[in-house]
């Protein structure tokens, strides 16, 4: 870091002494990447054969590849019976057809229901449902109906709908039960 800087430092005070108006992306993007045309005006670029040379290869880019994350979902896995030993199922399209929400599963095929623990004047715990696409509102009246039947509470099950993020937020440890009603309608 200490390096970068003493080189900027320099760089700006060559474009500086010599009255070139530096470029934006100098100040802001790593040495390396300054063009060489705002280090010098058009007389006083240095021949072709004194610059340092270089040659692109892709050769090694398989090597590359590698390391990069996949962009694409993996195939479903297909086994002989489900519920699988871990209690993974696939979704069923047919069913899902008809409703107007969608829950999309994660890269790994698994539902995208998690806890969530803060601790904010003791502790708080929610459960989170994100990738909801469609009618997000819809998707928080039937959980909330269902929880409340099935849990028969005494009192409102407490809900935030984020329509930015794509996320349902339900008051309470109910990761269990949120999963099991996804996975009978369908998702």
């Amino acid at each position: 870091m200490a390096a970068s800087m003493k080189n900027f430092r320099l760089i700006y005070r060559i474009l500086k002494s010599t009255n070139i108006q530096p470029h934006y992306s100098v100040h802001n993007s790593a040495l390396c990447q300054v063009n060489i045309k705002y280090l010098y005006t058009a007389e006083q670029v240095p021949p072709k054969d004194t610059l340092t040379q270089f040659e692109e290869s892709t050769e090694e880019f398989k090597y590359v590849e590698k390391i990069l994350p996949r962009r694409n979902i993996p195939d479903l896995p297909v086994h002989t019976s489900y519920p699988t030993p871990s209690g993974w199922v696939p979704p069923i399209k047919e069913k899902t057809k008809d409703l107007p929400y969608t829950v999309e599963r994660n890269k790994n095929h698994n539902l995208p229901v998690y806890v969530k623990q803060k601790a904010l004047r003791g502790t708080k715990i929610t459960t989170v449902i994100n990738r909801v696409h469609g009618d997000i509102w819809q998707l928080e009246r039937d959980l909330k109906s269902h929880i409340e039947e099935t849990c028969a509470m005494n009192f409102l099950l407490l809900t935030e709908v984020s329509e930015v993020t794509r996320r349902v937020t339900l008051k309470g440890n109910h990761v269990e039960l949120v999963g099991r009603w996804l996975i009978d309608k369908g998702f």
